[in-house]
């Protein structure tokens, strides 16, 4: 009965050793699979970011566009009231050189 207790022992050494192994080795994978976790949250909080900055970037330049089409809006509106003036001066110059004799 002491051999059996013994082999009883051993094999209970073996298993517990093999158990405490198997732990050991859940742990490190659980270490590394909450690293590449970790890698993978920070890689997407940095294009959130990229993509936020994109985001302001393009609203940044919508509103450049629409103040640029606004100033074309006016030098457009100048323009035609600068070619209305340019038509009645030389409509007025026209009829007066007609009138004046030489």
């Amino acid at each position: 009965t002491t051999h059996r207790l013994q082999v009883a022992k051993r094999l209970m050494e073996e298993w517990c050793a093999r158990q405490d192994g198997e732990r050991e080795q859940e742990g490190r994978a659980r270490q590394a699979l909450e690293a590449k976790v970790r890698e993978w949250a920070d890689a997407c909080e940095g294009q959130a970011a990229k993509t936020r900055e994109a985001e302001h970037s393009l609203r940044l330049a919508s509103s450049s566009y629409e103040a640029l089409k606004l100033q074309l809006q006016e030098c457009e509106r100048g323009a035609e009231r600068g070619r209305e003036v340019a038509a009645r001066v030389f409509a007025e110059w026209s009829r007066l050189r007609i009138t004046i004799p030489s």
